[in-house]
């Protein structure tokens, strides 16, 4: 490859969007990733493609935070440590959490969401890329009415933005699935949604890449930009070799605040690792996707499987597996499906989703930084929202501005 139009920092499911939409309109890319494609929040998430979700931060959530710390046996955790840069996300989490900065996110984030359902389906159209995806949706389930009613309000919300969300009873849920247990008294269907093996759709598209052209190279670590004055015209790996481009995007997850601040571009994330156990199918393998309303833990049928995902732990940027975060998977999920208790761990994994403070991913062009553009920050909807991240990328590269209105995103939002 001579030198190429774009080269793109890091291989999940944003980078490979970035590069597939890039290589559809003509451009010369090279992707670069630090371990290998398999690895990463990209491949062990919990398949859900939740289309039109609601940030982390809203109304409420610190009340519920609290409550959650004190609680043995609950989806987060925060690990006590002496650390400013996790206190002054908190206090910037806290101030997000406003009504109005809620519905403002809202709105951008349900409109990146019917986008992202139009990219998905450009991408897995000519049917080389599937990963067993399929747009049956998710249900949301519930143990109790008061969980339910909350549901059927979360629900209200997400269909108040044009979107299909069913409110079910727990005998329409058993009627659509018999895995599901007697105790779940109804549930909201978010049905134009998608479910999908993360790991096989991220495979499959990295190998469609190669075949289009586009260079892959993984198991390099890039430690500095290259600059000619303010502007970005490549990069440098820890080996020291040098690779000019036009346009850089940086798409390395949690740890495009440490490359971003090798130049002064501020990327303010906090690593919220997340755990998954696969398990050898039950009885009768659940038909959807689902999320244990009370207890946070998401169940996919993998390849004759099922994956139960879940928990956030805020402890830093590390790979250490908590066995008692593994643990609280399988408990959370035996009160919503069948048998699980004869089903076998198949593999466990834990990664690292990027999370900002304000809810909403990094997107766009640096001003202070000409030719570098990031893609980041999307916390637990990074698969729902790569492809459209991609696609939104590439406009700005080859059109000069994207098709949806994304200033919201932007990461000159933390260069003030």
């Amino acid at each position: 490859m001579a030198q190429p139009d774009t080269i793109i920092i890091g291989g999940g499911i944003v980078g490979l969007s970035c590069a597939w939409f890039l290589a559809a309109r003509g451009q010369e890319v090279l992707l670069i990733e630090r371990d290998t494609i398999d690895t990463g929040a990209s491949t062990g998430n919990a398949g859900l493609v939740a289309f039109g979700h609601a940030p982390m931060p809203r109304p409420g959530v610190i009340k519920q935070t609290f409550k959650m710390l004190f609680d043995p046996v609950n989806p987060l955790y925060i690990k006590p440590r002496v650390d400013l840069s996790m206190l002054r996300w908190f206090l910037e989490f806290r101030r997000a959490c406003r009504p109005e900065h809620f519905e403002r996110s809202m709105k951008v984030l349900t409109d990146l969401g019917r986008g992202a359902k139009e990219s998905f389906e450009r991408i897995i159209a000519d049917g080389r890329v599937s990963g067993e995806y399929r747009p049956v949706g998710w249900i949301d389930l519930c143990l109790t009415e008061a969980r339910l009613a909350q549901a059927h309000e979360e629900a209200e919300l997400v269909r108040s933005h044009g979107y299909r969300v069913d409110a079910l009873t727990g005998d329409q849920i058993r009627a659509m699935d018999p895995a599901i247990r007697d105790e779940i008294v109804g549930g909201a269907h978010y049905a134009e949604s998608a479910i999908v093996d993360p790991g096989r759709f991220v495979h499959e598209l990295a190998a469609l890449l190669r075949e289009q052209g586009v260079k892959i190279r993984s198991n390099i670590e890039i430690k500095k930009f290259l600059t000619d004055g303010d502007t970005v015209t490549g990069v440098r790996t820890a080996g020291g070799e040098q690779l000019a481009a036009r346009h850089v995007v940086l798409a390395a997850g949690v740890w495009s605040t440490e490359i971003g601040a090798t130049i002064g571009v501020r990327l303010p994330m906090q690593a919220g690792k997340g755990y998954h156990v696969n398990l050898s199918s039950p009885k009768v393998l659940p038909k959807y996707g689902y999320v244990c309303a009370e207890t946070y833990v998401a169940a996919t049928p993998m390849g004759g499987n099922l994956r139960l995902a879940g928990t956030v732990e805020f402890s830093g940027i590390n790979d250490r597996m908590v066995t008692n975060r593994l643990n609280m998977l399988q408990q959370g999920a035996r009160k919503y499906i069948r048998d699980l208790g004869v089903s076998q761990s198949l593999s466990m994994w834990n990664g690292l989703r990027p999370c900002t403070a304000d809810g909403l991913p990094i997107v766009g062009p640096v001003s202070r930084a000409p030719g570098l553009l990031v893609a980041t920050g999307h916390a637990m909807m990074g698969f729902t929202l790569g492809p459209i991240t991609g696609r939104l990328i590439s406009e700005m590269i080859v059109d000069g501005k994207p098709s949806i209105e994304v200033d919201a995103l932007s990461p000159d939002r933390y260069q003030r």
